[in-house]
């Protein structure tokens, strides 16, 4: 996970939180972040299993997409998820 972007301090509090409980766990299948910000938890988060992220503000959507696979989802509401769908992990 070397190329993942640098935490800001805010970020890395709930990463090690995250992380931390993530152990404890099996590998997700399928996650949610809600409010990633730039999505430096979120590129992490991706690395694990099948990602979708919401990000209201614009910029920081914008960012966070550029730092994640092309396979993940950025979306701008939970409005945006279909009815059904159904996450094995979700991190807010």
């Amino acid at each position: 996970m070397s190329s993942a972007p640098v935490l800001p301090l805010n970020a890395w509090l709930r990463w090690d939180a995250v992380a931390r409980r993530l152990g404890d766990l099996p590998r997700p299948a399928t996650i949610l972040e809600v409010g990633m910000g730039q999505g430096a938890v979120g590129a992490r988060l991706a690395s694990l299993g099948q990602f979708t992220g919401i990000e209201p503000d614009a910029a920081s959507r914008s960012v966070a997409q550029s730092r994640l696979s092309d396979g993940a989802r950025v979306l701008t509401s939970l409005d945006e998820l279909g009815p059904d769908e159904q996450f094995s992990l979700v991190c807010a």
